[in-house]
């Protein structure tokens, strides 16, 4: 073999490796060619306005950049990251809460993760706030 083809066989493998790399990087991506969204209720025994400051410390344990909150209305909406906002609206039922929980996720973007697990997330934070 020429010292040539060494050094071309090197480059090949090289570039395989890259590839391969990049493959297992991208593995557990979601990429986003359409908006994608996530729903969950959730009925707690917590009454509306406790069940109003639970949803909003689990939101910034996430991490979460509130746009805006209406304890009047009972309403949060937060963004996750560049790509998820998450909107949380509470219905008072009984002596608890109904939790509607929704994440969406523009287009055009490339998740970690996929979008129903932020929303596993929120309701996991806001089941690990005292009461």
């Amino acid at each position: 073999m020429t010292t040539n083809q060494r050094v071309c066989f090197g480059l090949g493998m090289i570039a395989l490796g890259v590839l391969m790399i990049v493959l297992l990087l991208l593995q557990g991506c979601v990429t986003l060619t359409q908006p994608r969204r996530a729903h969950q209720q959730l009925t707690v025994p917590d009454a509306p306005a406790l069940a109003y400051h639970k949803a909003m410390r689990a939101t910034l344990a996430l991490g979460g950049q509130v746009l805006s909150q209406d304890p009047t209305q009972q309403a949060i909406s937060a963004r996750l990251n560049k790509a998820v906002v998450l909107n949380v609206a509470l219905t008072p039922q009984g002596t608890g809460t109904v939790l509607d929980v929704q994440a969406t996720a523009e287009a055009g973007y490339i998740l970690e993760h996929d979008v129903p697990d932020d929303v596993k997330a929120f309701v996991a934070a806001y089941q690990k706030e005292p009461r």
